[in-house]
């Protein structure tokens, strides 16, 4: 009999505790999305926009995905710009700094090797 009171009173205690989860307040916790494969989140100064190439100087790579290359910092870059984006690219005045999405393209299709792209402006 006194075993049967023990294993009611574990069981029970095992089981009450299952119940019990800590409150994590869902709503502040900052969903992040990962940076796709072959790009980066990089914080550009802006020079200028001509014959559909930005030229930037890279202030700060802020976030790699996977398999991406490595920008330089120690000159301007030139950018290629996705058509989505050209009309935002035009509004850019010298030394603006904003925070942009780039990916490496492959070589061919007019690129040569080694061509980033800003793909998306993630903030002005």
């Amino acid at each position: 009999m006194l075993v049967m009171v023990l294993l009611i009173g574990v069981t029970t205690g095992c089981a009450s505790n299952k119940q019990k989860q800590p409150n994590v307040d869902t709503e502040s916790i900052e969903k992040q999305i990962p940076i796709p494969v072959g790009s980066a989140k990089v914080e550009l100064e802006f020079i200028a926009y001509e014959d559909e190439l930005v030229q930037a100087s890279v202030r700060e790579v802020i976030e790699y995905g996977a398999s991406t290359d490595r920008i330089s910092r120690s000159a301007p870059v030139s950018f290629h710009v996705h058509d989505s984006i050209v009309d935002k690219v035009e509004m850019l005045q010298e030394s603006d700094v904003f925070i942009a999405l780039v990916a490496m393209q492959p070589a061919g299709m007019g690129m040569k090797s080694g061509s980033w792209t800003i793909t998306q402006i993630i903030s002005e």
